[in-house]
């Protein structure tokens, strides 16, 4: 009896997985770093996604200088870089998610930040 339990755990986790991998889910926002030696947040709640887009602006203006974002919250070590008006985009490895919360950004020049797409 656990076996087949188990089996049918398994099949409902693969039709529920199958309902929801074509759900759509996106967005947007802008965000700015006012300190050059504490890495900001890209949110501070989860947010999870397939893939972000990163333009080095945020609202209207661009960067005076490259803004780097990665997995630390340690002043600089991200390790992705995103050049004044550049964009940078990060998927998600297949069956996978980003986690939106999981991310920090580091700027040189205070007042610097990113326009951010999620999907």
């Amino acid at each position: 009896m656990k076996a087949r339990n188990f089996i049918l755990a398994v099949v409902f986790v693969a039709v529920v997985s199958a309902a929801f991998a074509d759900l759509i889910i996106f967005g947007g926002f802008s965000t700015v770093n006012n300190s050059t030696t504490v890495p900001a947040q890209l949110t501070n709640t989860s947010v999870f996604v397939k893939g972000i887009t990163l333009i080095g602006k945020h609202g209207r203006t661009t960067n005076a200088t490259t803004v780097w974002i990665g997995l630390s919250s340690t002043d600089g070590t991200q390790e992705y870089a995103v050049d004044p008006g550049a964009q940078v985009i990060i998927n998600a490895q297949p069956l996978h998610w980003l986690d939106l919360s999981n991310w920090w950004y580091d700027v040189t020049t205070a007042g610097d930040g990113l326009t951010v797409f999620f999907y």
